[in-house]
């Protein structure tokens, strides 16, 4: 992830809501794909709060739109974009 990325994570019983506060990059986009992957069958929905980035880069966001699909069918509801 990019060297000031962070990720907040609070879970609930059925929510799993994400603060992401500082830039992110293409490197960043990856590590939060990984924190998708390690918790999309362990909880109905994931949040993704962006509010607190400073800057995306487009290859990033890119990157993060483009490598979605792997997540679909691995939640026990859906992915949602």
């Amino acid at each position: 992830m990019a060297t000031n990325l962070r990720v907040f994570a609070h879970r609930t019983s059925e929510n799993l809501p994400l603060k992401s506060m500082g830039d992110f990059d293409g490197t960043s986009a990856h590590g939060l794909l990984n924190t998708l992957k390690r918790y999309c069958n362990r909880t109905s929905r994931i949040l993704i709060h962006p509010s607190c980035l400073r800057n995306i880069d487009p290859l990033g966001l890119k990157v993060f739109r483009e490598s979605l699909d792997v997540l679909h069918g691995q939640s026990g509801r859906h992915v949602s974009r």
